[in-house]
């Protein structure tokens, strides 16, 4: 926030927080979904994601998952997340084993392997 003399005050993002979003009347609304902060870490077996989400408890998580993508949601609860995450290679969704302790969330799964190739004969 910063505030120079005879003006009003300018209150800004710190982070990936958005805090405000600017309507088409130009008025600052309050936003009430945030996104966490992630860590997606990939070794030969598996990827992880790492999510921080204070304040909330595990049973107002929700997670959806396909081979790509992961869906993190919080179904109630103050502050609200809400976060699309890209893996970076394909996994398997059934494989996905989750945590949360102390505000973080942990989400392992297992890569699927990588497809050989394969010669298609023409009929």
């Amino acid at each position: 926030m910063t505030q120079r003399p005879g003006e009003e005050p300018e209150i800004r993002e710190f982070g990936n927080i958005p805090m405000f979003e600017q309507t088409e009347t130009g008025e600052k609304r309050y936003l009430d979904i945030r996104k966490p902060l992630i860590d997606v870490l990939e070794s030969e077996e598996a990827v992880h994601v790492i999510a921080e989400m204070p304040g909330i408890e595990k049973e107002n998580i929700q997670l959806n998952a396909t081979d790509l993508i992961l869906d993190i949601e919080t179904l109630d609860g103050n502050p609200k997340y809400s976060e699309r995450v890209e893996l970076p290679v394909k996994v398997d969704p059934q494989s996905a084993k989750a945590t949360y302790k102390n505000g973080i969330l942990e989400v392992t799964f297992k890569r699927l392997e990588s497809s050989s190739r394969t010669s298609i004969d023409i009929e």
